[in-house]
């Protein structure tokens, strides 16, 4: 069964030039929908700017759906845009 999961990421793992930016609600973390048991997660694993699906007591806890829903309304009322920031 597929559920949503927090994929750890390196934060601000861009090129190193200063611009204004859109910033993240949760710097460090992009969510992903995936089945653990099926679903192949070493591209997860392997891309550069992840460090992997976070993990609690060496386990992967799925993130309520719930809380999925919720930023995903947060989004679409705000337009995708929390805060800002510079980089």
């Amino acid at each position: 069964m597929s559920e949503w999961y927090a994929v750890h990421t390196k934060a601000r793992h861009r090129r190193g030039r200063w611009r204004e930016v859109t910033e993240p609600l949760f710097p460090g973390y992009v969510f992903t929908h995936l089945d653990l048991h099926s679903d192949n997660i070493a591209p997860i694993r392997s891309a550069r700017s992840a460090a992997g699906l976070a993990r609690f007591d060496s386990r992967h806890i799925p993130v309520p759906e719930v809380l999925i829903d919720n930023l995903i309304t947060i989004q679409d009322d705000t337009d995708g845009i929390i805060c800002t920031g510079t980089l």
